[in-house]
């Protein structure tokens, strides 16, 4: 891990024990319905990237086609050490620490990874987008999920702290360009 990646790691660690804090009842509603509405069935094996404390478990189990076991991979150890905690006799979870922009997985293994509220912190959106791509199966599906636009997040991002700050989400004519310029075919946006 580079110093950027560990202080970012660090960062997380340190908000682990009170992350599921920030999911009130109305964002936690907001996350059922685009996922009732928007979100197709999930085909596994899934990868939950930047999975936290595993908050989109629940909701990734009832969209899958099976009951295999989702992969939850964080950045942050302690993130996934709540998320075990919280989550392990509600779910055949696997929880992996790793980085997103060296995926520790064969290619064209995943058929859905899974992006969460997690997009703006990856410090190289191309090569994310690279590592995605090689990871998942001719067929695949890639669903980059906010419940929040890029305004209000990048506002809030600003404000939380300084770790962050400048962790932006772009606006999703500008994803959704990037994501196309990765092979990628756009379903929804």
């Amino acid at each position: 891990m580079d110093e950027s990646t560990k202080t970012q790691a660090a960062f997380f660690d340190s908000q682990a024990e009170n992350w599921d804090d920030i999911w009130t009842d109305e964002l936690l509603s907001r996350i059922a319905k685009i996922m009732q509405e928007d979100i197709p069935l999930l085909h596994p094996p899934i990868l939950d990237v930047g999975s936290g404390t595993g908050v989109m478990l629940p909701f990734l189990q009832k969209q899958s086609k099976s009951g295999l076991p989702i992969i939850e991979l964080d950045i942050s150890r302690r993130m996934l050490e709540v998320g075990q905690r919280k989550r392990h006799r509600t779910s055949n979870a696997i929880f992996i620490q790793g980085d997103a922009h060296t995926l520790p997985f064969a290619p064209h293994y995943f058929r859905t990874i899974f992006c969460f509220s997690v997009f703006p912190h990856f410090q190289d959106h191309n090569s994310i987008l690279q590592e995605f791509y090689r990871c998942l199966t001719k067929d695949g599906r890639l669903v980059i999920m906010h419940v929040q636009g890029h305004e209000q997040l990048n506002a809030m991002h600003a404000k939380a702290d300084a770790k962050v700050a400048e962790d932006i989400l772009p606006p999703v004519q500008k994803m959704t360009e990037n994501v196309q310029m990765h092979n990628f075919n756009i379903s929804h946006a």
